[in-house]
């Protein structure tokens, strides 16, 4: 304020007593201490007696609403210009004391008060502060070569209504916002709805992004079997699938990662199955099912990686924190890769009543970045992956690169207002910290993806402390986009890091810079016409400057006070000779495809079909050459020679439409369902593959078919089983070409979805009462009974039926009759296998020799009874039968119903079928 304006009396208790003194006029501490107690205990009613100078404010009820009001006011009553931050950074009287103490000792004359307090920003940036800083990292750390940086190869990720990152894309250049309420999936909201949620322990808000279909998975891929896959925490299935699809998306095989030194970082927060599981006593319901430690420890067990497997918990800076443990770890050479990723799902009302409680949740369902109607962020679900590689080494293995990150760090905030209290001052350290490390220019930096969750404070001190460095480098103004993902799908919390990465990749990708939603007003507490920064809240081009590569930051807090701030760089090719590749001499090129089953073989066929459609410029060298070195070659094979797109989608077209044709090769690989072999030898074609592989002879035949490209030679013994050795196949054309092919990205592995997931106790009890059955014969009649109704569901049990039984069984079943009814969850416990797969979901074979009711067959029959308390919990209308079939009458006394409350059909029928020759009774229950 100006001089000759009249001061304001500055005592917090009315006194004449001004802040503004001269340094030999300065007020004591303890003084200073006292009126601000005293005000303190005005603002939060309390007695003067019981504030504690010591205490946190945040313990003694100064949460960041009543913060900005008690600041606000002191501002108004003296002019002066605090910030509402002090009450973090300096979160207990004595400290803010202290601070405000130490900033009246630097003045050497009678100024206004605290307009003349320095901001955060110059507190920061004062000289002997920047040159201490400088000096002590100019020292210690060298700058960053380009041999240090690391390349992003392979990306994969699921979010709120995204299956995956290009449906992700798509949302958010369209302005989407995936938010809904909770899927009463999850839970029944009203149940736990109530306005005064900090007060009730109840939740305030009914929002959520919610992925899709997170209880199927595909076991078989992966070596699990069903009753495993069941007491996983879905969690741990998602990033199975999604780190597998990124390391596909890399271009790299399970044969290549084997026994290398790649890492897992994963950030995961939740275990909210294993409530799940503790609430239906499942006793299985052990460490492997739900441990963090084996959350990142499956995938380098299933790809035998030989790089550490660590789990990462610090809240939301979870996989932002991953991504810069596993840089440093490549950095200092430790590995040679690494997959990195986070999860979060919110599976129980568990998260949201403690989030409630805290204050933390939009009720209104939107996460409002940067606006001044800002009232806390809307939780969210995902899972995302990347694959990291040192860069020249990417380069020189011909990867295809999403982008370089050039720097990277974390720190924590130490005491703050409240250990989930966010600290200007730590961020503003991280920041600097590393780009002084990493010799970063901030100009050099065109967008920023916020943390940034939608908080009255937490975003203008995030923005604040971003601030403060950038402008000790420049003083250009509203240069530097930013947004945050948050307000189009939620808060991911562990998943945030990854979820923020993908987007900054994205948009590198394709040059546009998307929409940040819900901003209409500015926060009031920061100002944007005098920073580095504005909103973007339309889709723009993202150009280059001066030809320089695009660069953009990241920054992750989590609320346990660990930051984390990565920086990431547009990858521009030095290579040469890339043009070579396409135009490249070369007739005909040998396309890859596999599966676990004919289905999926087909699923496969269809996206790469979708796939070569739409990128009719991609080289074809480059994709023939991602299929066969980067996917895993399993039981059901299809080769295709082709020399163009339109060759090549033709002749996918064929195979998927059962058209055979020339250059269309097909063959299964007979082998053991739980070898990790796909080429297990057990039948003549897996023999005659054997034979041709220890023949040397025949492999140097093979050599020679290399050499001359008889590609339609190779393709036949590939699909018969032969490992075919695809880099060799390269000699020839290295000659041609002045460079290989380069890895791309390309569909990945269309996992199979069938549905795990513990029973809820609401819908039907744990237990399973089994009860001494009183049968009536009736008539012999075929099956099912007509005049079923249509929604009725059809369970059958086959108690020690012969292949032919079961046959007979299936014709009188009438599948087409009920192809298109709802379908039963197939149970993971069947023994053998009916001809018609459309039965094979109805009807399951189970085993017992004895005449006696043994426990054995007792434990079989409970487990197809939870398969109908999967069916409950759907609440099916119309009559629901089970039907136990034998064709003796030796288990008659076996008999099993759920015990559900209420039971949600309109009848529940249980029937005994026990067949006399070639006919079939029923016997009703």
């Amino acid at each position: 304020r100006g001089a000759d304006q009249p001061q304001p009396s500055m005592s917090l208790s009315g006194s004449a007593q001004s802040f503004s003194q001269s340094r030999s006029n300065l007020i004591p501490t303890s003084q200073l201490e006292e009126e601000l107690a005293r005000s303190l205990a005005q603002t939060l009613c309390m007695e003067q007696s019981t504030i504690d100078v010591e205490k946190p404010f945040g313990e003694m009820g100064l949460d960041s609403v009543v913060g900005v009001e008690w600041i606000h006011s002191l501002n108004k009553q003296y002019t002066i210009n605090l910030k509402a931050a002090r009450i973090y950074d300096y979160p207990t009287i004595r400290q803010l004391a202290g601070f405000l103490q130490k900033e009246m000792s630097h003045q050497s004359a009678p100024r206004s008060p605290i307009a003349d307090i320095p901001s955060l920003r110059s507190e920061l940036t004062s000289p002997s502060l920047l040159l201490q800083a400088k000096e002590s990292v100019a020292s210690s750390v060298p700058a960053l070569g380009q041999k240090d940086a690391i390349a992003i190869i392979g990306m994969s990720g699921k979010y709120p209504d995204a299956r995956n990152l290009t449906d992700f894309w798509d949302n958010l250049l369209q302005g989407k916002n995936a938010v809904r309420e909770i899927p009463s999936s999850r839970f029944n909201v009203s149940d736990y709805s109530d306005a005064h949620a900090s007060t009730s322990r109840k939740i305030s808000c009914k929002w959520l992004g919610a992925l899709d279909e997170v209880e199927y998975f595909d076991p078989l891929f992966f070596h699990l079997s069903p009753a495993e896959a069941e007491l996983m925490d879905p969690q741990h299935r998602l990033f199975l699938e999604e780190g597998y699809k990124a390391f596909e998306d890399a271009g790299y095989s399970p044969g290549l990662l084997s026994n290398r030194k790649c890492g897992v970082y994963l950030g995961i927060v939740s275990h909210e199955y294993a409530l799940l599981l503790s609430e239906s006593k499942a006793l299985e319901a052990d460490l492997l099912g739900t441990s963090s430690a084996i959350a990142a420890a499956r995938i380098a067990y299933h790809l035998n990686l030989k790089g550490p497997a660590i789990a990462i918990d610090t809240a939301c800076s979870s996989s932002l924190v991953a991504m810069h443990l596993a840089c440093q770890a490549l950095r200092s050479r430790e590995i040679d890769m690494a997959l990195v990723g986070g999860v979060t799902l919110y599976l129980t009302p568990d998260s949201y009543v403690g989030m409630s409680s805290a204050g933390m949740l939009s009720a209104d369902g939107q996460c409002k970045a940067f606006d001044a109607s800002a009232n806390g962020f809307v939780p969210a679900e995902g899972v995302g992956a990347l694959v990291f590689k040192r860069l020249a080494e990417a380069e020189a293995d011909h990867d295809q690169i999403y982008g370089v990150i050039i720097g990277s760090g974390t720190n924590q905030d130490g005491a703050t207002n409240g250990i989930t209290a966010p600290s200007a001052r730590s961020q503003t350290a991280l920041v600097r910290e590393i780009y002084d490390k990493y010799d970063i220019d901030p100009e050099s930096i065109s967008y920023v993806e916020m943390h940034a969750t939608g908080t009255k404070l937490g975003d203008p001190i995030e923005l604040e402390a971003l601030a403060t460095v950038f402008q000790q480098r420049t003083q250009r103004k509203q240069f530097c986009a930013i947004g945050s993902v948050k307000t189009n799908i939620g808060h991911t919390m562990a998943a945030a890091g990854v979820t923020s990465v993908h987007k900054v990749l994205l948009q590198m990708r394709q040059k546009k810079l998307v929409p940040s939603l819900h901003f209409e007003q500015p926060n009031p507490h920061f100002d944007f016409a005098a920073s580095p920064f504005y909103v973007n809240t339309s889709v723009q081009d993202w150009q280059r400057a001066s030809g320089t590569p695009l660069r953009a930051a990241v920054s992750a807090f989590g609320f346990s006070g660990t930051n984390a701030h990565l920086i990431l760089e547009e990858y521009l090719p030095s290579r040469q000779g890339v043009d070579s590749v396409a135009s490249a001499t070369r007739t005909a090129n040998l396309f890859v495809l596999s599966a676990k089953s004919e289905d999926q073989l087909k699923s496969s066929a269809r996206q790469m079909r979708r796939w070569i459609q739409a990128h009719g410029e991609q080289a074809l060298p480059d994709i023939a050459l991602t299929l066969q070195v980067g996917r895993l070659a399993m039981e059901h094979r299809l080769a295709i020679v082709a020399s163009s797109h339109e060759e090549l989608e033709q002749r996918l077209a064929e195979f998927v439409d059962d058209h055979r044709s020339t250059g269309v090769y097909t063959g299964q690989i007979k082998g053991s369902l739980w070898s990790k072999a796909a080429s297990d030898p057990i039948s003549p074609v897996g023999n005659d593959a054997v034979l041709f592989e220890e023949d040397s002879d025949a492999q140097t035949l093979l050599r020679i078919w290399c050499q001359k490209m008889q590609l339609e030679k190779i393709a036949r013994v590939w699909v018969r089983g032969v490992n075919v050795d695809w880099m060799f196949l390269y000699t020839v054309w290295a000659e041609q070409a002045s460079t290989l092919p380069y890895r791309i990205s390309l569909p990945t592995y269309p996992f199979a979805r069938q549905r795990y997931w513990v029973s809820a106790s609401k819908f039907a009890s744990p237990q399973t009462m089994l009860l001494t059955p009183n049968w009536k014969e009736q008539e012999a009649a075929p099956l099912p009974v007509g005049g079923m109704a249509p929604s009725t569901f059809l369970l059958v049990l086959l108690c020690g039926s012969t292949d032919l039984f079961a046959s007979r069984i299936e014709a009188k079943l009438a599948p087409d009759q009920f192809a298109s009814r709802s379908p039963i969850i197939d149970t993971p416990y069947h023994s053998g296998e009916l001809a018609s797969p459309s039965v094979q979901t109805r009807c399951h074979s189970l085993s017992s020799t004895q005449p006696r009711r043994e426990l054995r067959f007792q434990n079989c029959v409970v487990q197809l009874i939870q398969e109908l308390q999967y069916l409950l919990r759907s609440r099916p209308t119309g009559v629901t039968k089970e039907m136990e079939a034998s064709p003796t009458v030796r288990e008659r006394n076996v008999g099993a119903v759920p015990c559900a409350d209420p039971i949600p059909t309109a009848s529940f029928l249980v029937q005994l079928v026990v067949t006399h020759s070639e006919d079939v009774s029923l016997l009703d229950a």
